[in-house]
C-alpha cells in the first residue's frame, strides 16, 4: 500500500499537482524509512543521463531556429529508431548477458529498422 501511495505522489509530480521538490522529499524520506535498499539499487548514472537529456532537450526547444528546424523535419513524419527506454534495455541486457553486446546491437538494429516505413 505504501508503494501505491508513493506511485501516486510520483504521478502527481508529473502532472504538476505537487512541486517536484516536495514529491522528491516525500519519496526519499519514505524509502529511507520503509526500504533503504531501494535507494541503493537505483542506477544513479542512468538517472543523471535522463535528467541531462531532458534538461538539454528542453533548453534546445526554446531556441526558435532549432524549434523551426524540427518542425520542418517532423512535418514529414517521425521515424521510430531509438529512445531512452532502449538505453535501459541495453544496460539491463549487458548486466545479465556478458560478452554479447554486439549480438544485442545487431538484433536491436534489425528489429528497429524493420519498423521503419517503406
Amino acid at each position: 500500500m505504501a508503494y501505491a501511495a508513493l506511485f501516486c505522489v510520483a504521478v502527481a509530480m508529473v502532472l504538476r499537482g505537487i512541486p517536484y521538490w516536495l514529491g522528491l522529499i516525500v519519496i526519499v524520506a519514505a524509502l529511507l524509512v520503509l526500504d533503504r535498499r531501494a535507494l541503493l539499487g537505483v542506477d544513479w548514472g542512468l538517472l543523471v543521463i535522463f535528467a541531462a537529456f531532458f534538461t538539454f532537450s528542453g533548453n534546445m526547444a526554446r531556441i526558435e531556429p532549432v524549434r523551426e528546424l524540427f518542425r520542418k523535419l517532423l512535418a514529414h513524419g517521425v521515424m521510430p529508431v531509438a529512445s531512452l527506454a532502449s538505453l535501459i534495455t541495453f544496460r539491463e541486457y549487458t548486466k545479465h548477458v556478458k560478452g554479447q553486446t554486439g549480438r544485442f546491437m545487431a538484433l536491436f538494429s534489425v528489429i528497429s529498422f524493420g519498423f521503419l516505413p517503406a
